[in-house]
């Protein structure tokens, strides 16, 4: 980036237009990624839960697994699944180590295993695994997860605050026992185990009409809190999820705080639909007060120390480089 093509000034204020355009880029890029995703069987999410695992990952609510509900197969209730990003690929100290052992002493693979072809292995297993207690990585993605439930809970408080539903219809957060966890229509036990006992003989007429109904009430349920993220996400300045985005006047008391010089933050186009960048100069003699810079957008007050030594770090490297290869 050529920085002497750039004005810098203060953070400039964003016109509407431009906030809707990348709201509105945001919600396309995401429309056309979740209508690539493919489950085991090569088959694309269902139609009737489409929108609402598109506005739940709009507003930073990432999803692993949704259905519509079915009366021929599976449940008769719409359901998404949400978990934090980068789940670690271990949920237990040596828990490689100790299916490997129990896989062995099964004389299976390790793959039939961890699919729990063999159940009664793969839960010997698990009740190996947890005597060794949960890695640190995964305990930081449970509360990653667990951040997310409480967000979403808020969310289905504000809207039923002035809605009076039927109980078994309500959508509620349940939590599941890595603690990731699902967002469904309250079906209660009882219906459920009504629905697998006529699933699991000949559906009479009776029965199908009034699963199939049920379903109905359900999914315009799920339709409604579709159409309330949709309408958070539009109304809110920022995102449900995302984090505070830094001031020029915060970005600059850090900065001079780490013995750096602020110069300001810049933007380079007209629109402002490029994002701006933040600049600073090390002190470093070995840099020669070379410019530096770091995208406004992705810094927060958590990572914008870590971010800011990681361009350092990079800048020091190159530099290193340039001056090897002039000697040679």
């Amino acid at each position: 980036m050529n920085f002497e093509q750039i004005k810098i000034e203060n953070l400039p204020d964003e016109k509407k237009g431009s906030k809707e355009k990348r709201k509105m880029s945001k919600i396309e890029d995401i429309k056309n990624k979740v209508d690539r995703w493919r489950d085991g069987l090569g088959k694309g999410i269902d139609e009737g839960i489409k929108n609402t695992v598109v506005y739940l990952n709009v507003l930073d609510f990432p999803t692993s697994q949704s259905c519509q509900g079915h009366v021929d197969s599976g449940v008769p209730i719409p359901w998404v699944a949400v978990e934090a990003l980068s789940r670690p690929k271990e949920r237990f100290i040596k828990e490689e180590e100790v299916f490997q052992e129990v896989a062995k002493a099964h004389e299976i693979s390790l793959d039939q295993i961890k699919s729990a072809d063999n159940m009664d292995a793969y839960w010997e297993a698990i009740r190996e695994c947890k005597q060794n207690g949960e890695t640190d990585d995964f305990k930081e993605w449970r509360k990653k997860n667990k951040q997310l439930q409480e967000k979403m809970q808020t969310l289905l408080d504000e809207f039923y605050k002035n809605r009076s539903v039927k109980e078994n219809t309500k959508i509620i957060v349940e939590e599941n026992a890595e603690s990731d966890f699902n967002i469904r229509c309250n079906m209660n036990n009882n219906e459920y185990d009504t629905f697998i006992r006529s699933h699991n003989r000949k559906m009479s007429v009776e029965e199908k009409e009034k699963f199939t109904l049920d379903l109905e009430n359900y999914r315009a349920e799920m339709n409604k809190f579709t159409k309330f993220l949709e309408q958070k996400y539009f109304e809110n300045k920022e995102n449900f999820n995302a984090e505070k985005e830094l001031s020029g006047e915060e970005c600059r008391e850090i900065i001079e705080g780490m013995g750096l010089t602020y110069l300001g933050i810049t933007q380079k186009s007209k629109d402002n639909v490029v994002p701006c960048f933040v600049l600073f100069v090390s002190p470093d003699p070995r840099l020669n007060r070379t410019s530096m810079s770091v995208t406004l957008h992705e810094l927060t007050p958590e990572n914008i120390k870590k971010k800011i030594k990681e361009t350092l770090k990079k800048t020091l490297k190159e530099w290193t480089e340039v001056k090897s290869d002039e000697e040679n």
